[in-house]
């Protein structure tokens, strides 16, 4: 197992739990080639897809007036599947590379998620239900038990760190602040998909570090979910994709008496 300095784990820490959260939240998208079609096995003809008229109104308009149709069609269809893939970050790339396969489940206006995440060499399993997480992995002591809770009201000085980004990931509406004065431009409007760009996304991370851009991509389907989205910011790109609309899925937290208590490797 690699070693990690306290400060490292809790970077992977909160990248792995922030991003998985934002997975679902929508919070999270990305710039590369636009989605594919559905994958067909071999010999097969791939199937045909129309792509809807896009009114002129449509082409150019409001960043969260697009964000939040989005949302709201993730909200009806209730569940799904997404898979994510986190690359750059310079000096920290090795802490931030990523690779997640996650599900999710709307309950009311929460978004539950359960995910298995590759990161910086080791394999963690990650469970969010009504804003509350979960975490499984050898980087972390935990009292004997295999998993680790991190409480947004919890006192402790990694839950606390934490408790905005939890709060506003696990809420399927909180996502649409960054993309207020954003705009959306189609870029693309074929296979099934518009393809749309987003400018002058801007993000806090603290009230003392100014607002970081983000370059944006939305790949939506003919009922305005999410096929594929890219986010990249401060050099790290991370591009999630999305598929088995409606699914059934149940999430539910890991047994009390196998949750323990958050100790960082060297604290």
């Amino acid at each position: 197992m690699n070693v990690f300095s306290s400060k490292k784990s809790s970077l992977v820490c909160a990248v792995a739990l922030s991003s998985a959260l934002a997975l679902a939240g929508c919070g999270s998208s990305t710039a590369t080639a636009p989605a594919t079609a559905p994958v067909t096995s071999a010999g097969d003809s791939p199937p045909a897809v129309s792509t809807p008229a896009v009114a002129a109104a449509d082409k150019v308009i409001d960043g969260t007036t697009l964000v939040s149709k989005m949302t709201d069609a993730m909200m009806k269809a209730g569940s799904g599947t997404m898979t994510m893939s986190t690359t750059g970050g310079g000096a920290t790339a090795g802490a931030g590379a990523m690779n997640t396969v996650s599900k999710f489940a709307v309950s009311g206006t929460t978004i539950n998620v359960q995910a298995t995440m590759g990161i910086a060499g080791q394999q963690m399993e990650i469970i969010s239900v009504d804003g509350v997480g979960y975490i499984k992995s050898s980087l972390f002591a935990s009292s004997g038990k295999p998993w680790v809770k991190l409480d947004p009201n919890a006192t402790d000085a990694f839950s606390k760190q934490m408790a905005s980004s939890m709060k506003q990931s696990s809420d399927v509406r909180a996502a649409l602040e960054i993309y207020k004065g954003s705009t959306a431009t189609l870029v693309d409007s074929s296979g099934g998909l518009r393809h749309y760009k987003l400018t002058n996304v801007m993000v806090t991370v603290s009230p003392t570090v100014a607002p970081i851009n983000q370059t944006v991509d939305l790949w939506l389907d003919d009922q305005d979910r999410p096929a594929k989205s890219t986010v990249v910011t401060s050099g790290i790109t991370v591009e999630v994709k999305y598929s088995d609309w409606g699914a059934p899925v149940t999430i539910t937290a890991p047994p009390a008496d196998q949750v323990g208590t958050l100790k960082m490797p060297g604290a």
